[in-house]
């Protein structure tokens, strides 16, 4: 069994390097749907006809009457604003944890 004491977790170093070297390709975001489209796990996100990611998780918010979703996409399409096409309709990506979002 391998113990750790270094005071770090397994891994750490690589990820620090791929982000001080700016190497991580993609990011994960928040969406919302734009139109009130029903959003789905798995579904492809789209910027013009270029693929740029996935949904990764999607359900309907009874808290902010909508739907919201996780997504991982490149990371020139991870900001705030952006809007995106998804297989289920337009959707925007928004600051995470969604607490700005308005019921």
């Amino acid at each position: 069994m391998y113990l750790n004491t270094k005071g770090c977790y397994m891994g750490q170093e690589v990820i620090a390097r791929l982000d001080t070297y700016d190497k991580i390709q993609r990011r994960i975001v928040g969406l919302v749907s734009t139109d009130g489209s029903r959003l789905s796990k798995d579904s492809k996100l789209r910027h013009t006809d270029r693929d740029i990611g996935r949904i990764t998780s999607a359900v309907k918010s009874p808290s902010f009457g909508q739907d919201i979703a996780l997504a991982y996409v490149r990371k020139g399409f991870a900001t705030p604003g952006t809007l995106l096409t998804s297989d289920n309709g337009p959707v925007q990506v928004v600051v995470l944890p969604f607490l700005d979002l308005k019921p």
